[in-house]
């Protein structure tokens, strides 16, 4: 996603390790392909308008310089990524924030697609949502909302261990589905 929108995006990796040096993030940078700029969080407050409740921590500041995007966590799926990333790169964008609910599913062993989620939105708006083959699936949304999230069907040979949680909202937030093999 980088490569493909580095004129429209800068991507900006900041280790908030105290014991990091830069030697380490450029070895980490390189071990993963890595092509955006990284470095380490300064003891100059760099980022200290911003409260960072753990690492990592996924940012997005539009080009108003307004940080319209802030969660503890990574958004792990690169489909997701630039779902969120472009939502704010249209002259449309009126500088709203956007959120992402993201699922996972898997038996403790490995991530299983093929699970079914219904989700029913505070205003009425009900959704279906399906894993991919990675066990991932995410929606998006610009509207903040509380959501009720019910597993519809998990795929032969499982059965559902656990959804956690139940309500996701009014922000982002993570589904994840616990799976037992049969």
């Amino acid at each position: 996603n980088y490569q493909k929108y580095k004129d429209k995006l800068e991507i900006i990796a900041l280790s908030g390790d105290s014991d990091e040096t830069m030697e380490a993030v450029a070895a980490f940078k390189e071990e993963n392909g890595l092509s955006f700029p990284m470095g380490i969080i300064g003891e100059d407050g760099t980022f200290a308008f911003v409260p960072v409740n753990g690492y990592p921590t996924s940012m997005i500041i539009d080009r108003n310089r307004k940080v319209v995007f802030c969660e503890s966590g990574t958004i792990r799926n690169g489909e997701a990524f630039e779902a969120l990333v472009t939502s704010f790169m249209g002259d449309d964008d009126d500088g709203s924030p956007a959120y992402i609910y993201q699922v996972s599913s898997h038996d403790g062993k490995a991530y299983v697609g093929g699970v079914v989620l219904n989700i029913k939105s505070d205003d009425g708006t009900e959704m279906e949502l399906t894993t991919d083959e990675t066990g991932y699936a995410y929606f998006l949304t610009k509207d903040m909302h509380t959501y009720e999230v019910d597993v519809a069907s998990v795929p032969d040979g499982y059965s559902l261990e656990k959804l956690d949680p139940k309500t996701v909202g009014p922000q982002s937030g993570y589904i994840t589905v616990k799976l037992k093999a049969k």
